[in-house]
Order: C-alpha cells, then structure tokens, then sequence
C-alpha cells in the first residue's frame, strides 16, 4: 500500500494569499478542539476547503496543535486503503504514530479492522499531545463498513484527538447523540453564506473589485451568499466598463441574466476553449479519454488543465486530477449554447460519448447518451445485448429507464425487446397483467423466425433458445407476485425445473429459490432447505450472486420469524463477509439483492439496542430495495427506522419514514398504520392530544384473534393500556383474556412474539396495580430475552417498563437481565421523570454509578460470558465475533472496573451489581 500513497492527497493545501479571512467562521472552527468531531457541512461552492485551510493557518500561529489532512475520492472506498491514507495523513502530524497499525494493514492477511484501530488508538493516546486530522470530500465514500469502523474510531477516540469532517452529506452517524454530549461542532450551509461584510472583503481583497456597500449587498442577495455565484458576477464584473448597469441587470429577476452572464464568460476564451467547453457540456463527468472521444482530437489533458487552472467552473471529482464536471449551472448554460451554435453536432457528440462509455463497461451511461442522441437504433442494440446482465444484476429500474422511451412498434417487432418488457411490467401492481402477453409475443417471434444472439461471454445462443428458458424463471415470479396458491406453484417450479437445462444455472437457481419459499408456507421445512441449499449452491455460479444473496435474506426473514436473532445475524454476516465484502473490495457496487441481508441485520442491530449499526444497515437496505422495486425489504427498512427515530424522540423523521413504508407497500397497510399509532403514543408524553388520536384510531377495532403475528392487536393493547392509564378506561380484563389466549398458543412460535405478548400482559396487570401477578409475565420475558439479546423491545414501553424491571431487581427476579435491561434504559437518556408504583427516582441506585465511564451493550454481554467457563474464542463463537474483538472488549471492561482480569473483573461486577 505505501508504494500508492499520492503525497498530494495527504498535504495541507496552500492557502491563496488574497484569501478572504472570516473570523466569525474561524472561532466557530475553534470550537472543534473542544469536541471529538467538527462537521463542516455544505453543498458544493461554499467554501469548506478553503475554510479549514484558512483554520489551520490561523491556529498554527495561535497554540500548539498538529495538523494532519486527508483529500478522499471515490477509489478511497475501501477499508484497506480509506486507514492506509488515515494512518499516512496522520503521520504528517505525528511522525511516530501509526507505525504497527499500518504494518498490520500491508501484510498479505490483514488483521481485523476493530484490531488495527486499537492498535493504532492506543499509539495516539500514548502520544499525548493535541492532534487533529480533516478529512475533505468525506462524502464521496460510499462503503458501509469505512462509515461503520470511523464511527468505532470516533467513539474510542482519546480527548486530545480532534476529527474534521469536509463533505456536501452529513455522514450516517447518529449526530443527535454527539449533540446531546457536547461532543460535535458543526458549520452548515447557513454558517458559511457570506455576509454583506465578508463579500466586501471578498469583492475588494480576492477579486479586486472596488464596488460600493449598496453594490456589494445587493450582489450578496442576489446570490443569497452562495460563493460561487459571487465568484461568477466578480469574474464578469472584472471586465465591465458599466458596473452599475451590470449589477442593475444582475440583481434583478430577468431570468436571461445567466445566459448574458455565459456569454461574458464564453467570448473571453480562445475559440478552441470555447470549441471545448461547448462539445464536453454534454458529459455529466469528464475524464481526458471521454474528453478526446467526444472532440475527437487528443488534447483534453491540456485543456482541463487551463480550465482548472483559471478557475472557470470545472470541479475536480478526485484528487488525482482524472475526473471533473462543470458547476451545474455553469454545464446547462455550456448545453444551451452548443446546442444553439452546433444543433448538428449534438447528436454526434452524444454518440462518441456512449461508444466510449461501452468499450468501458458503463452500460447505463451508453444508453442515457445514446437516447440522448434519438438513435432508436442503438438503444436497441444496447438492451438486446446488455439488458440480460443487468437484469440479472438487480439493475430493474435502469433497464425500465432504458426500454420506455422506445416506441411501442419498435419493441413489438423485437423478440429480445419483448421479453424485456415483460419484466419491466411484472413489478407493478397497474402493470402486471400486461406482462405475460409481452412473453408471449416474445416467444411467438423466436419460435418463428429464431435467430443467433452473441452472448457477453463469447458464446452463441438463438433468441429462441434465450426467451424459452427464461420465461419458465418469469411464469415462476409472476406466480409469485399474484399470491399463487402454493401448491400451485411448486407444481409450476417442478415443472420447470424438468424443462431447464442443466447449463441454465440462473434460471434453475431462482426456480429453487421460489421453490423453497412455496414449501415454507406450507410448513415443510425439510424439503425447503433441501432446495433451498441446491438454490444458492447455483447462485454461487452465477456472475453477481444475486440468487445467493436473495437466499441468505430468505434464511434471515425465516431466522426473525421464528425470533432467533443470533441466527440472523450469523447468516447476515456471513453473506457479509464471503458475498458483499468481496465484491466492494473489488471496487464493485454492492449487489440490489443484498438489501434483505442489510435490512435484517439492521433490524437485528436495533433490537439488541445497536441504534447506530442498525441506522447504517437500514439506510444502505432501503436504498438497494429501492434500485429493484423491492418492496417487502423497503416497507421492513423504512418501518424499522421510524422505530429508531421515535425511540430517540425524532418523531418528525419518525412519521417521514413510516410515510416511505406506507408508499413503498403495495397490500393493505393496516398494520402500518397501527405501527403509527405507537408513535402517536410516544408523543403523547409531552403532548396528551396524540393520545386522543391512538385512541381514536383503535376506536372501532377489535381484539378478536387475528390468529397470527399482528401488529395490529399489539398496537391495540398498548393503547387502552395508555388509556385505561390516563382516563380508567376502558375495561381491561377482556384485553387480558386475549392475551392469555395468545401466551398459551401453540403456534406462538416466534419468540419476539412471546417476549412482547408477556410484556403486554406485565404491563397490563401493572396499570391494574396487580403486582404479584405482572411480575411472574415480566420475569417468563426476560428469561427468553436472555437467549436472544432482544432489548429494544423493552425500550419501547418506556418509564412503565422502567418501573417494572426495578420492582424485578428488587425481587431478585431475573435479575442480571433486568440490569443490562436498565442500563440500555440509562444510556438512552429514558429514564426520567415517575410513575405511580416505583420507588422514587432518588431512592433508585444507577446499576453503573460507581463508574466513570459505563459498559457499553456489548460490553455487558462479554462481561456476562466472562464468568461463565467459556474460553474467549467459545465467547467469540457465541457472540459472532473474532478472538481480538472479543480481546478488547475485555480490556476496555478492565479498565473500565478498574481491574487487571477476568477474576477481578467478575468480583467487581458483582459488587456493583452488574451481574
């Protein structure tokens, strides 16, 4: 890795002596060395480099404090090299810092991430002495696990270490929390708009422009401190013999000023700069081989580099100077007036740009300028050869993109076209009956006039052959999304299956896959795996593993069902590590497919109170459920995340995302709506009217016996709890006897569905000051929470649930779950305030007082299986983590008890009651 290190990417830049100085924004900087992180956050054209280039200037001269810098791009997006370029840039500052951690990093197996940063932690915290580190253009990484490991970073990191976060993206971090403790300072948007004094002092000092206040203020208005657009008006400005009429024009609402603004621009250029900036307007980037494509000549690496050079709107998209774009507004003018100047050359030009683009493998951009150009021709070339892949690597609604702008005769006419129509109608509830018969006529042209197809693999297969196979794969999906009756469609899979080839390898993998969910609803397990194994067994073999993925978000759906989270996480992390991982090392883009394997592992994260793994994990799933119009991954994605936000008190974001699961789901979503009710229900702490709006959305529904898993009863039961608390109505002893039906069903199989119906009925019997018997619910809960880690599901009953679990310490009912219970309470700021039955806040004694700093979840699980005979690897093994994972949370427990080891370790616990 030291043999690519750029000195470039880890060197301060140089600060331009006619800089701007603004020392509201440098104190505002300041306050960063008081926090563990300063987040600079702003859309392009604001000025954030240039900003924290001007901090580090003026702090040098101020105090003792080492400065390091990282400038990331998107080849950064990968773990190896992201903490490689961090350890490098750092040592800029600390020359003596980092040393083994890299060492670990450039061995041919390295070690565990959460190892190397240890290593490299506990370097800095013996180096002692102020150290702050900018990482600018953070929002160009897109890898869950750098977000993932800088966030452990950033939590462990020592008090004299500072992080500087420059991006255009607030990262996937949980900012809420930092905010809460003090520990983030952050300049947004409206921090770094220009006052009517700093564009004074930019007019006058960076541009030299002697312009008068009221000229001055009314430019700032006009661009509303955006400083580029100041930058734009200056640049014309410079050459004006009439600066009142320009402002005058400029500053007004004519909505032509811009293109007056362009041409300014334009006719100071030579005519082979204005030749270039016109032809590449077309390109949404640009690298030099497009650049020379397009132009056909081979001089674009000069000429970006002038354009670079004198500031004329291109923006560098990496620090390797290989790819750029205009400033956005700056492009649709370049656009407007190539196509006002070359009309006939547009279309050209958009066609050298996709030949380009396919001889690179980018097939999406190809097509976007090939339909760009109207050239019906070569969009169906495109499809007809590329759109098999893409459909195969999830790409459904790029290919939609792709095949609607075609005319209907046009796809009629086309075998290949017509099959690819059919699956881009499937999804679609307004679409789907116009699909089969698109197969149809696809079938019906092959079969009479077939003719051979060039696959991207080099070999040769007829139209014919093509469609016959994959329309079994397609009758199956659709059999699927029309709620077939099971039996049924294990007879249309087997069927199937007896036809397809053996060389058809995807088509029989996600036979399979469909296959074993049809045995699951009907309950026979054994054969489900059977085919289940033989579907991801194909899906290996085939180029994405998407028929892999889409198997292990199967296993994980059918692990949550029956509530074994470690099982869960087990298959998650699994496909994590030998799918998903893999492929982004490679630098390819995670694969649609994955999105049930990161929505369950969200899902599992939330409930064992892991609030910010589980935000990543749920975002990036909804995000890949979305590119495939998946709609069960995105409706658990965006359900699971209005859950999070209302648990930290965000019901705004709460109601945004339970909004996104209500558009997303496509059958009756009742229960969603009774999910809204339990937010309803939080509010209802600070505001009493939200409880009058769950009750009048239980009003009218009943509690008969849905005989299932329903969120609506629960929604129902936690409701006349809250009213029977607030107002003594309505009568609960029926609400009761429901739940006793449900306790004792058989088919009560799931155990978060056991945990949550004992806890109804605890909470029930609470409201009904029936102690004796709520206590005996509460403790059969907490004994099958202690088998699966669940936590969440406490949290989510609040100080009723507080008050309950204290009265079960106090019995010495449960007890060590009850604390980690109580702690997660704590530690989520949930507990405050008091009820009617428990003992006062004062009288309650914090299970972690005598602590300075207190165990985390995690730690309080290894600290449980510390004092049981289970060697560290066996704790690794049953937590699903690696031997040094597991070594360090072991010693951040020591130092945290103020203990040399494991013995002392359990004595101490003990003696503050966490075991």
């Amino acid at each position: 890795m030291s043999a690519l290190i750029l000195s470039t990417k880890i060197s301060i830049p140089p600060l331009r002596e006619d800089c701007a100085m603004r020392p509201r924004l440098l104190e505002q900087c300041a306050t960063g060395l008081g926090r563990k992180l300063l987040l600079v956050s702003a859309p392009a054209g604001f000025g954030k480099t240039t900003l924290l280039t001007a901090w580090i200037n003026h702090e040098r001269q101020r105090r003792q404090v080492r400065f390091g810098w990282l400038s990331l791009d998107r080849e950064d997006s990968t773990l190896a090299r992201f903490w490689a370029y961090f350890i490098r840039a750092l040592q800029v500052a600390a020359p003596e810092v980092g040393a083994a951690a890299l060492g670990m990093l450039e061995t041919s197996a390295p070690a565990p991430v959460e190892t190397v940063l240890t290593v490299l932690l506990n370097a800095i915290a013996a180096y002692n002495q102020p150290l702050v580190l900018v990482l600018d253009d953070y929002h160009l990484l897109e890898a869950v696990a750098i977000h993932e490991s800088l966030r452990f970073f950033l939590e462990h990191q020592p008090a004299h270490f500072h992080l500087v976060l420059a991006t255009r993206v607030d990262p996937p971090w949980p900012l809420a929390r930092l905010r809460a403790r003090q520990q983030i300072a952050e300049l947004r948007q409206s921090d770094l708009r220009f006052t009517d004094e700093e564009a004074a002092e930019f007019f006058h000092r960076s541009m030299r422009l002697d312009l008068s206040p009221a000229d001055i203020a009314a430019l700032d208005a006009r661009t509303e401190g955006w400083i580029a657009g100041l930058q734009m008006a200056a640049l014309s400005l410079q050459r004006q013999s009439d600066t009142r009429a320009f402002i005058t024009a400029f500053t007004s609402s004519n909505r032509y000023i811009f293109d007056y603004l362009l041409e300014e621009v334009l006719q100071q250029q030579s005519p082979a700069v204005q030749d270039f900036l016109l032809k590449t307007a077309i390109l949404e980037q640009m690298t030099v081989p497009l650049c020379d494509a397009v132009l056909e000549r081979n001089d674009s690496q000069d000429t970006l580099a002038y354009l670079e050079r004198d500031n004329l709107f291109l923006i560098p998209l990496d620090h390797e100077r290989r790819w750029y774009r205009y400033h956005h507004l700056f492009a649709d003018l370049l656009r407007k007036q190539f196509e006002s100047v070359y009309p006939d050359q547009v279309a050209r030009s958009h066609l050298r740009a996709s030949a380009w683009y396919e001889s690179q493998g980018a097939i999406h951009e190809a097509v976007m300028h090939t339909q760009a150009a109207g050239d019906d021709d070569r969009v169906v070339y495109l499809i007809e050869r590329y759109a098999g892949k893409a459909l195969m690597q999830g790409e459904l609604m790029r290919v939609c993109r792709w095949i609607e702008v075609l005319p209907e005769e046009t796809i009629r006419a086309r075998s290949l076209l017509c099959l690819v129509r059919a699956w881009t109608l499937i999804t679609a509830p307004d679409t789907r009956k116009h699909a089969a018969s698109w197969l149809e006529r696809g079938l019906a042209l092959s079969a009479t006039n077939p003719h051979p197809v060039r696959e991207l693999d080099g070999t040769t297969r007829t139209d014919d052959e093509i469609i016959s196979q994959n329309a079994f794969l397609f009758r199956v999906n659709l059999a699927i999304v029309q709620q077939t009756d099971p039996e049924e469609l294990i007879d249309l899979c087997l069927e199937a299956l007896e036809a397809l080839p053996e060389e058809a390898t995807f088509e029989r993998g996600g036979v399979n896959f469909y296959l074993a969910q049809a045995y699951r609803q009907l309950h026979n397990k054994e054969a489900a795996a059977q085919v289940l194994a033989q579907a991801k067994h194909l899906g290996l073999a085939v180029e994405g593993h998407s028929i892999a993925l889409a198997v292990a978000g199967f296993q994980a759906i059918d692990a949550w069902d029956q509530g074994d989270l470690y099982a869960v996480a087990k298959i998650c992390r699994e496909a994590m590590t030998t799918l998903i991982q893999p492929a982004e090392q490679a630098g390819e883009p995670v694969h649609p497919y994955a999105c049930l394997v990161y929505v369950y592992l969200g899902r599992t994260l939330a409930e064992w109170n892991r609030l910010e793994e589980a935000e990543l994990m749920l975002v990036q799933g909804v995000n890949l459920a979305e590119r495939i119009a998946e709609p069960g991954a995105q409706v658990d994605g965006c359900r699971d995340l209005a859950r999070l936000y209302w648990l930290q008190g965000d019901f705004q974001r709460a109601h945004a995302w339970m909004d996104k699961a209500v558009q997303a789901c496509p059958w009756n979503p009742n229960y969603l709506y009774a999910l809204r009710a339990r937010i309803w229900l939080a509010q209802a702490k600070d505001d009493p009217s939200w409880l009058d709006k769950a009750i009048q959305w239980a009003d009218g529904r009943t509690l008969a016996d849905p005989g299932d898993y329903s969120w609506e009863l629960q929604s129902l039961v936690r409701v006349r709890i809250a009213q029977y608390r607030a107002y003594g109505k309505p009568d609960l002893p029926p609400v009761l006897a429901v739940l006793d039906g449900h306790i004792e069903a058989p088919a009560a199989t799931s155990k978060g569905w056991q945990i949550e119906v004992m806890l109804l009925k605890a909470l029930l019997l609470q409201a009904l000051r029936r102690m004796e018997e709520a206590m005996p619910s509460l403790a059969r809960a907490l004994a099958v929470a202690q088998t699966t880690g669940h936590v969440l599901i406490f949290l989510e009953h609040g100080l009723p649930m507080v008050d309950l679990l204290h009265e079960a310490v106090r019995r010495n009912s449960e007890t060590h779950y009850a604390r980690q219970i109580l702690v997660a309470f704590e530690r989520r700021g949930l507990v405050g305030g008091r009820q009617t039955q428990p003992p006062s806040p004062e009288a309650r004694p914090s299970v972690q007082t005598a602590l300075a700093e207190p165990l985390s979840e995690r730690e309080l699980q290894v600290l449980h299986l510390l004092k049981s005979p289970l060697s560290q690897r066996e704790i690794a093994d049953r937590l699903y983590l690696s031997v040094n994972t597991v070594r360090t949370h072991a010693k951040h427990i020591y130092d945290k008890l103020g203990v040399h080891g494991r013995i002392e370790a359990i004595a101490r616990a003990e003696e503050l009651g966490l075991l």
